[in-house]
């Protein structure tokens, strides 16, 4: 509704949590068709969700594995760069990865974006853990 860059989400709604009353926040929910998590798969505060138990940092899954992202830890929205870096990739919930190649040594993880044409990205293995991801389907 407001077309806010996906990276810079976390930062506008942090500006306006405490401005707004419950029920306008309510209303903003229903307008929304009342989501449970935000845009980068975390949960909204006060609303009950149930954490998957399958779902574990990309820096965990071995090569030839494929899964979907879930999430991106919520700590790692405060940092600007990063969110313009994971937005610029693709690296958003939801998105199929292929796994091609875990090089520990060079602290790096190659994925596919399977949604994207197989578009390859290499991830830094401290971005790696902030990405949490599932076993696709």
């Amino acid at each position: 509704i407001l077309k806010l860059d996906w990276a810079d989400v976390h930062d506008e709604a942090h500006r306006v949590e405490h401005a707004i009353s419950p029920l306008i926040e309510r209303q903003i929910l229903a307008l929304l068709d009342n989501p449970e998590t935000c845009p980068h798969g975390n949960p909204i505060p006060g609303l009950a969700r149930t954490a998957r138990p399958d779902v574990r940092p990309l820096r965990n899954v071995p090569e030839g594995s494929t899964v979907v992202i879930n999430n991106i830890v919520e700590h790692a929205e405060d940092d600007a760069n990063l969110m313009h870096f994971l937005q610029r990739n693709r690296l958003l919930p939801g998105t199929r990865l292929l796994v091609e190649e875990v090089a520990l040594a060079n602290a790096t993880i190659s994925v596919s974006l399977l949604d994207f044409g197989g578009q390859k990205v290499a991830v830094g293995v401290p971005t790696a853990e902030l990405i949490l991801v599932r076993d696709a389907a």
